[in-house]
């Protein structure tokens, strides 16, 4: 009877190289979700710096020059970029949601119809090579704006491209 029961027993594992690479693959993940919040972190930097530079005159030289050139690629919609980018820095952080990239898209392209709608307010007589430039320092939609609310008004002239212009911005809303 002794020998069967000692037969029976199963004999202890000693601890392996196997078990402390496991462990080891822990870290690993631990660390990438580090590298995520440093990444975070540094892009809200950034934008704190895009938000000096578009809000304020206490950025200096480059603050002057980031901010003509926002508001030439983006027009109005450069001084809610850094705004909308730092939602959504807050956001990835913070949300628990799994569409994250498809919701960042969307704002980006709301931006982009916002740029649109204020391209409607600049003048007939700005020509093309002259939208960035005249963005810089007047209302308008910059470059982005221009881009794609010049081919509606071409196509369906302005009444009717305010209407889609508004409608995408009611859909991505």
């Amino acid at each position: 009877n002794s020998n069967k029961s000692k037969t029976n027993a199963k004999p202890k594992k000693a601890k392996s190289a196997k078990s402390t690479a496991g462990r080891s693959g822990a870290g690993k993940s631990a660390a990438g979700g580090n590298s995520a919040a440093i990444a975070c972190i540094c892009l809200a930097a950034v934008c704190l710096i895009v938000m000096i530079c578009m809000y304020s005159d206490k950025a200096g030289y480059l603050g002057s020059a980031v901010s003509s050139f926002l508001r030439g690629l983006l027009g109005m919609g450069a001084y809610a970029a850094p705004i909308m980018a730092v939602a959504m820095i807050l956001h990835y952080a913070f949300g628990k949601s799994e569409n994250k990239r498809l919701k960042y898209i969307l704002s980006w392209c709301a931006l982009a119809d916002f740029s649109a709608l204020c391209h409607m307010m600049v003048p007939k007589s700005v020509q093309w090579s002259e939208y960035y430039s005249y963005s810089c320092t007047h209302a308008g939609g910059g470059l982005i704006g221009a881009l794609i609310s010049e081919p509606l008004i071409a196509l369906m002239e302005r009444v009717c491209t305010y209407v889609v212009l508004y409608t995408v911005m009611a859909v991505l809303l």
